[in-house]
């Protein structure tokens, strides 16, 4: 039997997620602590796609046995923007702090952050709220409430209030990791903007579960949602990775190198080059 198109995409997605979802572990742990909030949402992303898609292919061989599993496999497909958006939050509050080390940009992320919740909310809340069969138990596409609406709206809010900041708060940044956050943003924002406003189409449409073409989905759904995480993946491997803990320490003994210096009237204390001699070792004796 010849599967459905749309089936057939879930089930070439869920290796490409499945290898992103290792990358993204491996940046987690390359990256420590305090340097990971990005990364940890894109691996957060790839989980819930990777489930929502093994989901509905298991649902379609099993002839769709669970009606509730397979609405869910395609709420986890539509969820997964958020996670995209707390990255994008993520990396750019990392390239301000970057540019400059007194940045408050910590209200604004805060805001962002409290914005891309009320978002989810909705979406979840939209569509756990909605009936997805008709009288017969069979699948159809129903008319989604409106805080499903709100909720795909607020996500081509953010998008594009975070690449409006990417570009101007980041417009100086000019080399070094700066400059790559700033790059990768708007590389991926641009592909995140397709995305939203793809859901927001189909969320109005009321074609969450039956597109009207599939080849559409694909490409404004899948290949764009995929393409904005692999650049965030990427940038994570062009990134600096964290200090060992072990470097850290040879860091601060190195700074913390300081002798009196005999030539200062002041008798303060200065930090000067140290030479370290090796120890002479008598001979041993007959």
């Amino acid at each position: 039997m010849t599967w459905p198109t749309t089936t057939i995409f879930d089930a070439v997605f869920i290796p490409l997620y499945a290898i992103v979802g290792v990358l993204n572990l491996v940046n987690v742990v390359r990256h420590g602590r305090g340097r990971t909030v990005g990364f940890i949402s894109l691996l957060i992303f790839s989980l819930v796609h990777l489930v929502g898609n093994v989901m509905l292919v298991v649902e379609y061989k099993t002839n769709y046995a669970s009606i509730t599993a397979t609405v869910w496999g395609y709420i986890l497909q539509s969820i997964g923007l958020s996670f995209l958006v707390s990255s994008s939050i993520g990396f750019y509050t990392r390239a301000c702090g970057l540019l400059d080390a007194d940045d408050k940009t910590g209200r604004v992320a805060k805001l962002l952050n409290l914005v891309n919740l009320a978002a989810l909310v909705c979406v979840i809340t939209g569509y756990t709220s909605t009936d997805f069969t008709n009288a017969q138990g069979e699948m159809i596409n129903p008319k989604l409430p409106v805080q499903t609406k709100v909720g795909a709206l607020l996500y081509v809010g953010l998008i594009a209030v975070i690449a409006g900041l990417a570009a101007v708060r980041l417009a100086r940044a000019s080399i070094g990791e700066a400059k790559l956050i700033r790059l990768a943003l708007l590389v991926a924002l641009t592909f995140m903007l397709v995305r939203a406003g793809y859901a927001v189409y189909a969320t109005f449409k009321g074609t969450i579960l039956v597109p009207t073409n599939v080849w559409v989905k694909l490409v404004l759904q899948y290949i764009a949602e995929f393409l904005a995480l692999a650049t965030y993946t990427a940038l994570g491997f062009l990134l600096d990775r964290a200090p060992q803990a072990s470097e850290i320490h040879l860091e601060e003994a190195a700074s913390a190198s300081f002798t009196r210096d005999s030539s200062s009237t002041d008798g303060h204390w200065q930090k000067v080059p140290i030479t370290y001699v090796q120890p002479r070792i008598p001979p041993p004796r007959a």
